[in-house]
């Protein structure tokens, strides 16, 4: 896990760079980059940061509006998402 003051520096150059994202989608990117294809689902990205699932699926959705993410259904009975980069992070990011 990265130190916290390289996750702050990122999260700042990210939405400095993309003013039009809001801090959850900088953060589900930053958490994204350096998943390889696989990616990560909804439902763990909302248990790293302790947020609803909801906000998250929703800031996902956004994103992919965006173009910053391929979603996919996880499979199975639950509402959970699986959620790729579809384009690299400009500079390198610690991942969450």
């Amino acid at each position: 896990m990265p130190d916290i003051e390289a996750l702050e520096r990122a999260l700042e150059n990210l939405q400095r760079a993309h003013p039009s994202l809001d801090a959850l989608q900088a953060l589900v990117l930053l958490a994204l980059d350096g998943q390889g294809k696989d990616g990560l689902s909804s439902a763990r990205l909302s248990r790293r940061f302790g947020v609803e699932h909801a906000l998250i699926r929703r800031a996902c959705t956004e994103l992919e509006a965006q173009g910053w993410v391929h979603l996919a259904v996880a499979g199975g009975a639950s509402p959970a998402l699986r959620v790729t980069l579809a384009r690299p992070l400009p500079g390198a990011t610690p991942s969450t």
